[in-house]
């Protein structure tokens, strides 16, 4: 019926949802709704999808978004919306690991704003660029350390300002995850040359863990 009213007005969005459809009743509609005319918008979150079934539905071919709700594997799942069968636009990913991404999808990688929870508490909120950090963005750790700035391909490049859970804090330019050190730094509690050697040592140390969460995902 709902075809049916599409097909009488000319509308350009059709929502399935709330219908109670099961898989192979979409498999019946499909060759009806590949007719339509103009389909911008095609809702099917309701029903729970494989990725195979994407293709074998050839949700591909839609020329508008398409809302979903695909299950890759156990705890492995996408809520959001597809373009060309790819995630595109803004979904919720989650992960076997039990890491979760929410924001923007563009050619199935994280691609604009976004928000990347993992598993250990850790989360970046920022920009990304095919999957990676890119841009602007918020890094926190649970251990208490916290960088605010630029990133570039995955890594801490740029300017920004690191924090530690010392209170000792960085700001300044920073290349591949490392504090350039020949702008100014501002540090707290730092009075005498050992303790600023001490310190630095550390602050590496902490650095290069940071770098190595990054790479994680």
């Amino acid at each position: 019926e709902r075809i049916k009213t599409y097909e009488a007005t000319g509308a350009q969005q059709l929502d399935l949802s709330g219908l109670g459809l099961r898989a192979n009743d979409l498999r019946a509609l499909m060759p009806a709704i590949h007719r339509l005319p103009n389909l911008r918008s095609l809702d099917l979150s309701d029903i729970t999808l494989s990725n195979n079934a994407v293709q074998e539905l050839n949700l591909g071919s839609i020329w508008g978004t398409v809302k979903v709700n695909l299950a890759f594997a156990e705890n492995d799942t996408y809520t959001g919306t597809l373009k060309w069968g790819q995630l595109s636009g803004e979904g919720v990913r989650n992960f076997p690991n039990g890491d979760r991404y929410e924001g923007i999808f563009r050619q199935g990688a994280f691609n604009g704003q976004g928000t990347l929870k993992r598993a250990n508490g850790n989360f970046y909120k920022g920009e990304f660029k095919m999957g990676q950090y890119h841009g602007k963005g918020t890094f926190s750790r649970t251990d208490g350390n916290n960088y605010e700035g630029d990133f570039s391909e995955g890594t801490i490049t740029g300017y920004g300002t690191l924090k530690y859970p010392s209170g000792d804090v960085q700001t300044g330019r920073f290349e591949k995850g490392f504090r350039v050190f020949e702008e100014v730094a501002h540090q707290k509690k730092m009075n005498s040359v050992p303790t600023l050697v001490v310190r630095s040592k550390r602050m590496e140390q902490e650095q290069r863990a940071l770098k190595y969460e990054l790479h994680k995902h």
